[in-house]
């Protein structure tokens, strides 16, 4: 079989190049190779699929987590991003209400029947601030506020462009606040398919399948990190040409920020203060692609949610650009590429040192793709 798969490899690799949809071009991708030492507590468990669900069946796909300011540390109150930009307010720890029903709701209704907001677009990722506002990275709007009145999800565009050269935000993608109130976000990319079009046109129906598809067979760094102040309105570009960045996290005096660079597999770290400001180093190597990140609120770590746990197919194309050409024109329900895999959460020191990890077979939980801990629980 792995013979029959060497010859199929080879003969798309010399075959002479389609034309891509979308006009991408692929390239290598130079994945790193780290020490086995650094892997070492990646070591199979099974832990993750003792994971509850504490949800209400309506929630779908979430993909954003956020805890509300006024939570207990009994009864924490989350806001969760699903399919379609739905909005849920989740009690997970209440016997009685699973739902925070709506303002409107009828006295003593079950809180589970209460109909989620509907918002636009994909919320990517989330975070209130001590003062009740709820901020969320949104694609394609950008950076947005989230304001809930009367049964009505509101998003108003804080920025969608970089203040200097007027780049588009198109795929707002995680975020984190520092005790000043700047915001630190990420760009994953700035692909956009259909370049003749606006891309809230089509957005979930062919943006988002193909966007993400195609990005990961082209391989190119089209992400950024940005800096968004309040005060100013002004928006910088702390980093580009990122490969495609996904959740973000501040150190507790906010000296540097992590993001999750998913076609890398690894988390970087970027120096905002003191005398290596500026500065980028490789904070963590993962078995698998990153995509939320968020700090502890007990302790100086770190936890990363990890979808898909050594993804083979992609770790054994990445120097194979010719092949990805191919895979980039398949039809969407050809594009699982390889057989199931796991999905893990980790936790990283203030070093980038591994202190545990939650794992699942395949089949056994959904792909993690937010992390967040609160009150002693971790909800995912």
């Amino acid at each position: 079989m792995m013979y029959l798969v060497g010859v199929l490899v080879t003969v798309l690799a010399i075959t002479p190049r389609p034309p891509t949809p979308f006009g991408v071009s692929p390239i290598s991708i130079d994945l790193p190779n780290p020490p086995a030492a650094k892997l070492a507590a990646f070591f199979y468990n099974e832990a993750l699929e003792d994971a509850v669900n504490v949800t209400a069946p309506r929630l779908e796909s979430p993909e954003a987590l956020a805890v509300h300011p006024a939570s207990t540390r009994g009864d924490p109150v989350l806001v969760a991003f699903g399919t379609r930009g739905m909005m849920h307010e989740l009690r997970p720890l209440s016997d009685s209400s699973r739902v925070v029903p709506e303002p409107d709701a009828v006295p003593g209704a079950a809180s589970s029947e209460a109909a989620p907001l509907e918002c636009q677009f994909k919320t990517l990722a989330a975070k209130y601030l001590p003062n009740g506002t709820l901020l969320a990275a949104n694609a394609p709007l950008g950076l947005v506020r989230v304001d809930q009145t009367h049964g009505e999800c509101r998003q108003t565009v804080l920025t969608d462009s970089v203040t200097a050269t007027g780049e588009r935000i198109f795929w707002a993608g995680g975020l984190d606040v520092a005790p000043d109130g700047t915001v630190y976000f990420s760009d994953s990319s700035d692909l956009n398919i259909d370049p003749a079009h606006d891309p809230r046109d089509r957005f979930f129906d062919e943006v988002v399948p193909d966007g993400r598809y195609v990005g990961l067979m082209e391989g190119k760094p089209r992400g950024k990190i940005l800096k968004f102040s309040p005060d100013t309105g002004i928006t910088e570009a702390l980093l580009r040409d990122v490969h495609h960045p996904l959740g973000v996290a501040l150190a507790p005096d906010a000296s540097f920020l992590l993001f999750a660079e998913h076609y890398k597999l690894r988390i970087q770290k970027l120096h905002l203060t003191g005398p290596l400001a500026g500065q980028l180093e490789t904070f963590a190597h993962l078995p698998g692609p990153p995509h939320g990140l968020s700090r502890s609120p007990s302790s100086n770590t770190f936890w990363v949610a990890i979808p898909t746990v050594n993804p083979s197919i992609y770790l054994a194309l990445a120097r194979w650009p010719s092949v990805r050409r191919w895979l980039a024109m398949l039809p969407a329900r050809y594009r699982e590429l390889g057989p199931e895999r796991g999905t893990a959460v980790v936790r990283l020191d203030a070093e980038g040192r591994v202190v545990g990890s939650l794992q699942a077979r395949p089949g056994k939980a959904n792909p993690v793709s937010e992390v967040l801990e609160w009150g002693g629980a971790v909800f995912l």
